[in-house]
């Protein structure tokens, strides 16, 4: 079978792995360019590194931004049986969806139909799932909205954070391979329309996605951080005038709480590795553990509050 690859972001490594393992050499690799993952806001281990497996096998790597003329034209030349497009970001023109006899196949994160369209990882911790899926599907003029080969389950556990959940889903892509791939070259492979009428939709991150509210629940806030952390741009708040990014936090317990405090309000701070900043929330407190000032700087937030003098009744700037 005669296919082309296309990935982009470091889940698609393990199922192009499995690829490669099961035999199946594509005929030629798209992934972004240098420029547009620099440009994409996203920290540098969100993408994958491809060269190394291309070299490895003499497979042709093309490092794009888009697919424009010269690309498609790349494609149509090929005539490959299938396209796999993995973590790939990159609108496929409906020109090529047309080339590939055996169709084009992709895997959005989430139990299609529900929860089509951008973020769904992110939204998915955001909004406390406790797990999600990967839908293993053919791509269609309609996003997200091609017919269902297969899927698989993945756990989200309540201290994960959408970098562990990055993983699993290539882990997850990597299982839907090695079922699937060989039921598609021999035309076996299932092909269930979605029921449409049971589509929901997550939309794309925005950058204000990461404003810290601290008038929400401390578990709203903490959901908030670890869908957020690294490798995607962070929650942030603001105190004293400067930006600051949450990495990482903590849900606490019995911790007094005066009547008084505030949504913001900084109650503790403690210096050292394992330090803190305790910050009152809309319903309790939550215990911020790694902070930066940005270019993905990471300290311990005990740390880097001191070192910017905050202090015990600071207090971050609220919004609603």
């Amino acid at each position: 079978m005669r296919y082309i690859f296309m990935g982009a972001s470091r889940n698609c490594v393990p199922p192009f792995k499995s690829l490669l393992s099961m035999g199946y050499e594509p005929s030629r690799v798209f992934t972004l360019s240098r420029e547009a993952k620099e440009s994409s806001g996203m920290h540098p281990s969100y993408f994958a590194d491809l060269k190394g497996l291309c070299e490895e096998h003499g497979i042709r790597l093309h490092e794009i931004s888009s697919l424009g003329d010269g690309e498609v034209g790349a494609v149509e030349e090929d005539r490959p049986d299938l396209i796999v497009a993995l973590g790939w970001p990159v609108f496929i023109p409906e020109r090529v969806l047309e080339v590939p006899p055996l169709g084009v196949i992709g895997i959005h994160p989430s139990p299609l139909p529900e929860r089509r369209g951008g973020a769904p990882l992110n939204w998915a911790i955001i909004d406390g799932l406790s797990e999600t899926y990967a839908s293993l599907y053919y791509l269609s003029k309609k996003i997200d909205a091609g017919d269902l080969i297969d899927r698989e389950r993945i756990p989200i556990g309540p201290s994960d954070d959408v970098s562990m959940v990055l993983n699993r889903l290539g882990d997850a892509s990597a299982r839907l391979m090695e079922r699937n791939i060989p039921l598609i070259e021999r035309g076996k492979a299932p092909r269930v329309p979605q029921d449409h009428s049971m589509a929901t939709y997550t939309r794309r991150r925005k950058p204000g996605d990461g404003m810290i509210i601290w008038s929400e629940t401390s578990l709203q806030i903490y959901n908030k951080v670890r869908a957020l952390t690294i490798p995607f741009p962070g929650a942030f708040s603001r105190i004293k005038g400067e930006k600051v990014f949450i990495w990482k936090a903590a849900l606490v317990r019995g911790v007094p709480l005066s009547p008084r405090t505030a949504p913001g309000e900084i109650m503790e701070i403690k210096g050292g590795k394992d330090g803190w900043v305790l910050v009152a929330t809309g319903d309790y407190c939550i215990r911020l553990l790694e902070m930066g000032k940005g270019g993905w700087e990471r300290l311990p937030a005990g740390d880097l509050a001191l070192d910017m003098g905050l202090e015990v009744g600071d207090r971050f700037e609220i919004f609603y």
